[in-house]
């Protein structure tokens, strides 16, 4: 009769309204994780699950400070070495990651905060992907999922044009290397309040990735709509296949004629008719700026 043998460590962490630095190590047959954690204002609940053949674990964490920060390095070694680090510092900073090393080794972060800089790249066996992000008065949300032969990053942010604020900026830059090529892109948008009928708005989203058997990618889009604040847009790109390339737009508040001000819609009087049907037609005015590249 053969014996089977069965084990199972369960760790649990939890680490409340307290500032923590963690280093370990984590082994099981045939594949490792190797992690260190710098918290900040930020409360942190981490399980930790150890079998014959695999590891799992998997943390949420959340503010409890004005100011909040988050430094999480992690790298994985389960047939190919892969992993993710991010250091973040904001406003409202919360997240959660799951990470499986053994059979199924994979990586999942999600965070999103305001107001702040974030830098965070990722590896897999042939590509490399970074990104750094100041944001002023903005708020971010980002994806970011690894495995030993990929890696994506997905993210989305909205500027908070419609408080009480003067202004607002963002600097955004992704970078990519994937097969012995590169790209890289860079977005800026810096906003200041005008007169205008109604809140401005911008709102962008970026993407960096790479698969071993596939494409790497690199991108950034901006939608712009233009209100009560002036707005100028700027992404430049670079990569080892193309020029460098440049493109950039000054978005102007959308104001509200004089007379309609001063004397009321006037829907009854037809010049200041056929101005209001002239505001309501631009009151739709937006822009869009993107750029892409694509790595075979």
């Amino acid at each position: 009769m053969k014996a089977t043998i069965f084990f199972l460590i369960i760790i649990t962490i939890s680490v409340a309204s307290a500032d923590v630095n963690i280093n370990r190590e984590l082994y099981t047959g045939g594949a490792e994780v190797q992690e260190e954690l710098s918290l900040q204002g930020t409360n942190y609940q981490n399980d930790i699950y150890i079998s014959v053949n695999s590891i799992y674990e998997s943390a949420t964490f959340e503010p409890y400070s004005d100011t909040n920060s988050i430094n999480n390095r992690i790298n994985i070694y389960s047939g190919e070495r892969f992993g993710t680090n991010v250091n973040l510092k904001g406003q409202e900073l919360k997240g959660s990651r799951q990470l499986s090393a053994g059979s199924s080794p994979f990586l999942a972060l999600g965070y999103e905060f305001s107001n702040g800089v974030s830098e965070s790249a990722s590896y897999s066996s042939q590509s490399y992907g970074r990104e750094r992000l100041e944001l002023e008065n903005a708020h971010y949300k980002n994806t970011i999922i690894a495995t030993p032969t990929s890696f994506y990053h997905t993210g989305a942010g909205i500027g908070l044009l419609n408080g009480d604020y003067q202004s607002n900026s963002i600097n955004h830059y992704i970078e990519l290397a994937h097969k012995g090529k590169y790209s890289k892109i860079n977005l800026q948008i810096d906003s200041i309040k005008d007169e205008g009928i109604r809140p401005a708005s911008y709102s962008w989203g970026a993407g960096v990735g790479g698969d071993m058997d596939s494409l790497g990618f690199s991108s950034i889009a901006v939608g712009t709509s233009a209100g009560d604040s002036q707005m100028d847009v700027e992404i430049q790109g670079e990569s080892s296949e193309l020029p460098s390339k440049e493109v950039s737009r000054h978005i102007y508040p959308l104001t509200l004629d004089e007379t309609i001000q001063e004397q009321g819609p006037g829907w009854f009087d037809d010049p200041d008719f056929n101005q209001m049907i002239d505001l309501l037609l631009r009151a739709g005015v937006s822009q869009n700026v993107y750029m892409t590249y694509t790595i075979e």
